[in-house]
Formats: C-alpha cells, structure tokens, sequence
C-alpha cells in the first residue's frame, strides 16, 4: 500500500469515525427532542466508527448494522430513520472487500432484516402490504448500495493493480540500472585484470629468462626480485578481482525461459524436478533474470559435483517474498568444493541486486541452495515524495 493509498484510507476512515460520532450524537439529542427508537438509530450510527480502517472493520460494521436493523424489524415492524438508511452503505461496504467470497456476504445479510419483518408478520398479523411495502424499498436500497460498492470496489482492485505494475516497473527500472552499472565496472575490471596480467606476464618470462643467461650473482640476484615481485603481482590482482564473475551477463533471459533451461539440463543428462508454485507474471523481468542465474549456477554444480546426476528445484511465490530452492544428493568428498567455488558468491551477489539473500547448507548427503529475493510491497519500494498524492 503506497503512501497515496494509506493517505486516501486514512481519509475514509477519519470520515466514517466523524460519520459516526456526529450521527450518534444528533439522534440523542433527537430522542431527547421526543424521537422514537432514537436508541436504535444511535448504536448504528456509532457503529460507522468501525468502518474505513480495514477490511474487517467494514464488514464487522455491515453486520452489526444489517443485525441491528433486522432486530428492530422485528420488534417494531416499520423503517427506521435515520438507522435503515445506513443499510445501503452497509451493502457497499461488503461489496468493496477485496477477497471475491466476502463480497457476496453483504447478499445474504441484506435478507436477514426482510426475514425479520415478515416474522412479525406471521406472528403479530402485520398487514401484508405494508410489510410487502416496507421490504421492496429495504431490498431496493441495499442491493443497490450492493451494486454502487460492487462497482467501486472493482474500480479501486483495478487502481491498487495498475499502481502496483507501475511501482514493480519502478523497481525494476532502478535495479536494471544498478545492474548495468555493475556489468560495466565488471568489463572495465575484466580489462585492466587483462591488460595488466599479460603485461606482467611478460615481465615474468622475461626476468625468468635474464636470470638463466646472467652470469654475475648479482645480476641473477635482481632478476630473481623482479620475477618475484611480477609473480607476487599477479596473484595480488587475481585475488583482488576473484570475487568477479567471469561470465558476462545476459539479461535476456527470465520467467518465461526457466522451461527451456530446464530442458537444456535435462537433456545434459541431469534429471531435474522442477515446481512453479505461484503465478510471475506481476514479477518484473530483471527479477525473472536474477531467478534464471541463480537456478543456471546451482543446477551447473549439481551436474558437476553431485553423487547422482539428479536435482529438485522448487519455486515459491506469494505477496511477500519469491523463493528458490534448489538441492542435489553430493558426496562428502565434493562437498568442500562445491561451497568453495566462485559461484556461490556470484549467486549472492545477483541475489542483492534484487534485495535478496542466497544461503546454503549441505549435510545427510545433500546440497541445499536457498535464495530468497522480497517482492517489495507499494510502500516498501522506498519512501516517496508526499506530494506526489
């Protein structure tokens, strides 16, 4: 929920809590001015307090409203003013729930004060064109106020949708460009590393070869420090780039691929089950690209470093958080290789890309791999300018 979104509802909230602090207080000061069933009428209006602040107050607040109306239906067999006017609110406020089974709620309590009335009916001889009367215009205010909410619940899921896609799009866009960034330091260093390994490379070889023909101790002597202080060189670079991948990154590949990069393993020999447990197609596509690595590199070392050529990948997603767990039967002689491996820390470094975290654990014969990325919520992305509301 953005911070427009939670601006709005605490709106709406701040409105039905004046709503119905206000309405209660009148219809008191109206049974003191000699209203009848001014009691009833209060204790709906108070209950309107319930309302705005979260799916479960509104619907909370309906019921108490349609139950309320629905006793006093029965007790008194007439219309309520001003509380049965509050039924066509009620009924919105069922139809506006997000959750498709609660909407429909709100048409089976609109039945409950109908019933009411025609108890009374059968039990106090109502006439029967006035309790026809009295339940034709409660049923044409709630499932009206029914259809009104219906409609503008529909209006606001569409809205909440379309501003979640734009706050991923968002998100992406800024990964995608950390993302770039750190492909271009990674070719910048891959050149240098390249560059400055061939030239002392050649430094090496040639103060190796100068102390084979050098006749002087002391020349042999020099020659020996300038390949030592070449080879030392070497490995300094070597171990200050080591956490840099070697491969370049593709960022083509996604969701949709992850099919055919199972195929591709499968038909390399490794026997792969793989389970997609929830729908990606609201995840961005650099996310999708982040999944694809992380599942590339770990099914690349159970083909390499596994007992058997078998491997289980399982990915999971909800609102909250995108999980990929990926585990293969290894041998407790390959186990220190395979946890020691530039991979990994490749892995956990695409994971961070995406606000994510890779763990690992390996025991009773098997290597489990675990990366978790957070699906940021419309609030969680960052912090927004309030004036953009």
């Amino acid at each position: 929920m953005g911070i427009c979104e939670q601006a709005n509802d605490r709106e709406t909230a701040r409105w039905f809590l004046g709503l119905g602090l206000t309405g209660s207080l009148l219809t008191c000061l109206w049974g003191l001015a000699g209203l009848d069933d001014w009691a009833w009428s209060s204790a709906m209006l108070l209950t309107l307090c319930l309302a705005g602040r979260s799916e479960a107050g509104d619907m909370l607040s309906a019921m108490v409203i349609t139950m309320l109306s629905a006793a006093h239906m029965a007790v008194a067999g007439s219309f309520l003013l001003p509380g049965d006017i509050l039924l066509p609110l009620a009924m919105a406020l069922t139809a506006v729930c997000s959750h498709e089974g609660c909407r429909f709620i709100g048409l089976v309590l609109g039945l409950f004060p109908i019933l009411a009335l025609w108890s009374r009916v059968a039990w106090h001889d109502m006439p029967t064109v006035m309790a026809t009367a009295v339940s034709v215009a409660v049923l044409v205010l709630e499932y009206g106020g029914w259809l009104i909410g219906l409609r503008q619940g529909h209006a606001r899921r569409k809205w909440r949708q379309e501003h979640r896609r734009s706050e991923l799009l968002e998100w992406d866009y800024k990964r995608h460009a950390e993302l770039s960034a750190m492909e271009e330091r990674q070719r910048i260093t891959r050149e240098m590393h390249d560059i400055l390994a061939h030239a002392l490379t050649a430094i090496l070889i040639q103060a190796e070869s100068g102390g084979t023909v050098a006749v002087d101790k002391e020349e042999q002597e020099i020659f020996r420090s300038i390949a030592g202080i070449a080879r030392q060189s070497i490995g300094d670079i070597r171990s200050l780039l080591d956490h840099i991948d070697s491969q370049p990154v593709m960022p083509e590949p996604g969701f949709a691929e992850l099919s055919a990069l199972i195929a591709r393993f499968r038909a390399d020999g490794l026997h792969v089950a793989f389970a997609n447990d929830g729908p990606t197609n609201d995840l961005p596509p650099g996310l999708g690209l982040s999944v694809y690595r992380v599942l590339e590199e770990s099914l690349t070392n159970a083909l390499r470093y596994g007992s058997t050529p078998t491997a289980l990948a399982v990915l999971r997603h909800n609102n909250r958080d995108l999980t990929l767990t990926v585990e293969n039967p290894i041998v407790e002689k390959t186990m220190a290789l395979a946890s020691t491996g530039r991979g990994l820390e490749a892995m956990r470094q695409r994971c961070r890309q995406y606000d994510g975290d890779l763990t690992y654990h390996r025991g009773h014969g098997r290597f489990v791999v675990m990366a978790r990325w957070r699906i940021p919520s419309i609030s969680g992305i960052q912090e927004r300018d309030e004036h953009v509301c």
